[in-house]
């Protein structure tokens, strides 16, 4: 019998359990990528197959690349000395839209992880191996697994992970693109103009400026862009297990790698261990990377005796880029890609038109008062200069200077009072 309060929690009810049961379906609680626990129904084993498993450890790691200007999503033109309010509103207007434009890559949230989850799964091809790797991750307390990759000894251990491996990559780079891509395309800034100042209070949020043309003779042009954000998304190893399962639920057996002779003792019979070691050992000896170059993942366990594997400690992998973008990550990168995001932030260029409005008359008049303007200041600064020379006379103390300021300007002073 299932706990009645777990029905209650996933909010199922009685007929469904017992209807999927009916169809040999058991209930699997497993914790999805944000840490809530989730539920699905998956197919029970009918039958013992046993297998020894590489458990294969990733790490999606996100990195800024390159930033700019995207589409244009805004124009409009004042007229000489018009002037008009702007509203920017944001994608984060609200809390559904913010939700909506969540990404894994830069806005984590429960609901863009667990899309994101959704979508690896979803792009899983091999129905067997996904109800394999359901009933392997059956434990509440585990993270549900993205790939599977199994293969028995008669198999071969190099085909069967190998090829897991690289549908492993290239699932979560479909998906990580899907992700980008649905987020990007709700990431819509609006830009709105009147010819009033106007603002209403309300949810959403944006920033709100007047500006005005102060040329009178042209006409000033806004171009508003959204600014974009690249991503490198990098998928690496970082740890390899092994693991032995027969296909029913809550049968696996996982061990680190130095513990490998113990899970061959348990379960391998003793003419086939020494076997299935040397492959699984080859296996992780060579490893390609997304550039397709192999790598020694594994190294003896100094002073080990007898002898025994693990993973390097201090493996790491260089990415760079045609951009010179570069950094380094623990493990080997299995797969590197980029996306595009747009972002909340604008950009706005002013443009000055070419054409002038005025005819001649006009335009003299426009001479005439910056002629005017140009006279004022001329002034004022002769003005400033008679005070600067009197604030030195008097610190100086200087009786002929003082005698010669006071004839020149006091009696022409005195004249014009006359």
């Amino acid at each position: 019998m299932v706990n009645e309060d777990l029905l209650s929690k996933f909010e199922i009810s009685k007929e469904k359990y017992e209807e999927m049961k009916n169809k040999g379906k058991v209930l699997d609680v497993y914790r999805a990528l944000s840490g809530r626990l989730m539920h699905r129904f998956v197919s029970n084993a009918k039958k013992a197959n046993p297998c020894l498993v590489l458990v294969e450890k990733y790490r999606l790691s996100t990195f800024s690349g390159s930033y700019g200007v995207g589409r244009t999503i805004k124009t409009f033109s004042l007229l000489p000395g018009e002037s008009t309010t702007i509203s920017v509103s944001s994608y984060k207007r609200s809390s559904q839209t913010s939700i909506e434009a969540s990404s894994i890559l830069d806005s984590y949230t429960d609901e863009s992880a667990e899309e994101f989850e959704q979508s690896v799964s979803d792009e899983q091809s091999n129905t067997s191996s996904q109800e394999k790797e359901c009933n392997y991750h059956a434990e509440a307390s585990a993270k549900a697994g993205w790939g599977w990759g199994s293969a028995t000894v008669s198999g071969g251990v190099s085909g069967g992970v190998s090829s897991a491996r690289e549908e492993f990559a290239k699932n979560v780079s479909t998906a990580t693109s899907k992700n980008s891509a649905k987020a990007s395309s709700k990431r819509d800034v609006s830009i709105n103009t009147s010819f009033e100042s106007k603002r209403e209070e309300g949810e959403e949020k944006s920033t709100v400026r007047e500006i005005k043309n102060i040329n009178v003779g042209r006409t000033l042009n806004f171009v508003f862009r959204q600014m974009i954000q690249e991503y490198i998304t990098v998928l690496h190893l970082v740890d390899v297990r092994v693991a032995f399962f027969n296909g029913y639920r809550g049968s696996k057996v996982e061990v680190p790698l130095y513990e490998l002779d113990k899970i061959l003792e348990t379960f391998i019979k003793e003419e086939k261990r020494t076997e299935v070691k040397t492959q699984i050992l080859t296996e992780l000896s060579s490893l390609r990377d997304y550039q397709g170059r192999t790598h020694e993942f594994i190294e003896l366990v100094p002073e080990s005796s007898p002898e025994l594997y693990r993973i390097k400690p201090d493996f790491t992998s260089f990415y760079e880029d045609e951009n010179n973008n570069s950094f380094e990550v623990p493990g080997i990168i299995v797969n590197a890609n980029k996306n595009v995001l747009r972002t909340e932030g604008v950009m706005v260029e002013s443009l000055l038109g070419e054409s002038n409005a005025l005819d001649d008359y006009s335009i003299s008049l426009q001479d005439e008062k910056i002629r005017k303007q140009e006279l004022e200041n001329q002034s004022l600064e002769l003005e400033n200069q008679l005070k600067i020379e009197k604030i030195k006379i008097l610190q100086n103390k200087d009786e002929t200077a003082s005698k010669i300021y006071r004839n020149l300007f006091f009696e022409e002073k005195e004249k014009k009072e006359e």
